[in-house]
């Protein structure tokens, strides 16, 4: 009897593949098995429940990497608050080691996402509606698109965790690789992941994967749109892609999506809302209000650049100096010089 074992069996051809009489794949863990397995390791060094389900969302957390960090922990006598902090630290040190990250980047909006904040040029669909897509049917695909700022990323972000989707984004630097095939192999596995995990897919920068094929001047760009459009058809879970360049997608793409969102600047209205909303209690300066209203290409975005300032500052921020903020972010889209504003 034979066995084999293999990390990359990509690398092996077909020609030696099928000539085993079972080929297995042993799949990633998922969270609740996670939790018992560690569960095991740690027992008797009382590091608590909470611990052990926080590590078990680490991700590319392998058996072995748990072992070795509780023998540590158990070889130098620690329990409860130092086992805890070895094993995650000698955990954070060999994924660091192997190229991956130990924290898990995940978005943190500056401002609390706001609906009614958004505005969308669209005739034939809402957030409302994408909203029940999702909810109900799950197999919904949305592209958003529109400038910087205006909310796509956080409607996603908003959208997943209300309908208590688990989601995973994904950048086109995060696909694109520059071995011949390895972005087909990424995006297959991306889809495998979500499949898997049941989680949805949020694509930004889409229009770096889904570039207009005619416009293609290598053949690994017209492969990689064919592979992502196939995966695509076959979903059965939330699909979401953003850009700021829809003029760049292939024409194919844009009939893979069943609602194309385009989100623009804020109306006057929503701009005064959103400055009051910022600025907080306190009656707004007419002629400051008439100056915001002349600013035609501000985004949520925008305010939330004022929200860190706040943050960061530790006097109120006046209604002055938040106007003058915005002007300067406005003019940048304008491409125009800084008005004459308050300084």
């Amino acid at each position: 009897m034979s066995i084999w074992i293999t990390n990359h069996l990509e690398e092996l051809p077909q020609s030696v593949i099928r000539r085993f009489n079972i080929v297995y794949e042993i799949p990633e863990l998922n969270k609740t098995t996670k939790e018992k397995m560690i569960g095991k390791y740690v027992k008797g060094l009382s590091v608590g429940n909470s611990f052990i389900s926080k590590l078990a969302t680490q991700q590319n957390l392998l058996p072995a990497h748990i072992a070795k960090a509780v023998h540590v922990a158990r070889l130098c006598g620690f329990k409860a608050q130092t086992a805890r902090e070895c094993i995650e630290e000698n955990i954070q040190d060999t994924l660091t080691a192997c190229g991956f990250s130990a924290h898990e980047l995940t978005y943190q909006a500056a401002q609390k996402f706001n609906p009614r904040m958004v505005n969308i040029e669209s005739e034939y669909a809402s957030l409302e509606q994408v909203e029940e897509a999702v909810i109900e049917y799950s197999s919904s695909r949305t592209l958003l698109t529109g400038p910087p700022g205006t909310g796509k990323t956080a409607f996603v972000n908003y959208l997943c965790e209300k309908a208590d989707f688990k989601l995973i984004s994904v950048k086109a630097s995060d696909l694109l690789s520059k071995w011949v095939g390895e972005s087909e192999q990424n995006i297959a596995q991306l889809f495998k992941q979500a499949t898997q995990e049941g989680s949805a897919i949020f694509i930004d920068e889409a229009d770096s994967l889904l570039c207009s094929r005619e416009q293609a001047t290598a053949n690994w760009e017209v492969q990689t749109v064919n592979e992502l459009l196939c995966h695509m058809e076959q979903f059965q879970l939330p699909l979401f892609a953003a850009t700021n360049f829809a003029k760049n997608l292939d024409k194919a793409v844009m009939r893979r999506f069943d609602f194309n969102l385009n989100l623009t600047y804020l109306t006057s209205v929503q701009a005064k809302q959103l400055f009051k909303d910022t600025l907080g209690p306190g009656v707004l300066n007419k002629y400051l209000m008439h100056e915001l209203f002349k600013l035609t290409k501000l985004t949520p975005g925008d305010f939330a650049i004022v929200k860190r300032q706040m943050k960061f500052s530790k006097k109120r921020m006046t209604q002055e100096r938040m106007l003058s903020i915005l002007q300067d972010q406005n003019d940048l889209k304008e491409g125009g010089q800084k008005k004459i504003g308050f300084v």
